[in-house]
């Protein structure tokens, strides 16, 4: 799904990306931390496309709060 979201991303499908990570970033869902951090790190990216800063900064925030070690929360604080 990440990587699906991914290309969609990259081809400016911005929808059909978010509508691939939904699942993944969801309240109490349960897989892999490594995809979720990809995911939540994603859908950042996608709200800042859509110029939703707020929402850009809200994923962000999310990724470093629950993954301050991942690799992906330099790149975050980044945003």
């Amino acid at each position: 799904r990440v990587v699906l979201a991914e290309a969609a991303h990259s081809e400016n499908d911005l929808d059909r990306a978010e509508e691939l990570l939904a699942p993944l970033i969801a309240e109490g869902a349960s897989f892999d931390a490594a995809l979720v951090q990809s995911a939540v790190y994603r859908q950042g990216l996608i709200r800042f496309d859509r110029r939703d800063w707020a929402g850009a900064i809200a994923q962000m925030d999310r990724l470093i709060g629950a993954y301050p070690d991942s690799a992906l929360t330099p790149q975050a604080r980044f945003w």
